[in-house]
């Protein structure tokens, strides 16, 4: 989850300067001021995701205690542990979409199991056209058994824990994002143009020493 922090970081920024066109006519006249907004953002997601991973966790213990067997559980638990689940995973984690859950976040809605349905049905797609053979058998072969087609009937329910996690922001994190995103951009800015970056700070209510 953590290692999703970047990706989403950069999906999220790029959408924004889709939308925002003053935002990507800065981009244009600064390159590289997307990345550095992202390179900005990474931390706090990570902080963010940090501290949404146990609670997510717990979420998902209880969905599986309620409606597994203990055999299921555990063979769920070896294949996912073993090196060839584990790996599948890896790739997983790779292809995985959230585009539509990033377009409601920008859009300022929380994101709903539809957005996580739609983000799901991308990453099959680039799951079939990117991920190893090995990992495709594997995955193939383990959801055809009982406690695959078990795990798998519960998605539905896993979807509105995955919608209520995903985008999890701690108290006071909107407003530091905010503010880490006004100074990465008035920073990047300044190593071309100073001026228009102490007055972009200066209007921003930023210290000067930014």
């Amino acid at each position: 989850m953590i290692a999703q922090a970047r990706p989403f970081a950069a999906a999220t920024v790029a959408t924004v300067m889709e939308k925002d066109k003053e935002l990507a006519s800065l981009n244009e006249e600064f390159p590289g001021l997307d990345q550095a907004i992202v390179e900005a953002l990474e931390p706090l997601m990570k902080d963010a995701m940090t501290m949404a991973i146990p609670l997510y966790r717990e979420d998902l213990a209880n969905l599986y205690r309620k409606n597994l067997s203990v055999e299921d559980a555990n063979t769920t638990a070896e294949f996912w542990s073993s090196p060839i689940g584990s790996n599948a995973l890896d790739e997983i984690t790779i292809v995985r979409s959230n585009q539509s859950v990033i377009n409601s976040l920008v859009a300022e809605q929380n994101p709903t199991t539809q957005d996580l349905a739609a983000d799901d049905k991308t990453t099959v797609g680039r799951f079939q056209a990117e991920v190893s053979e090995r990992s495709k058998l594997a995955l193939i072969g383990f959801y055809l058994t009982d406690p695959g087609k078990n795990l798998f009937a519960l998605n539905p329910e896993k979807q509105k824990i995955d919608a209520k996690w995903v985008a999890y922001s701690p108290p006071g994190m909107d407003k530091q994002i905010e503010q880490v995103i006004m100074v990465a951009m008035t920073q990047h800015i300044a190593k071309t143009d100073p001026e228009l970056a102490a007055l972009m700070a200066k209007n921003l209510g930023l210290p000067s020493s930014q």
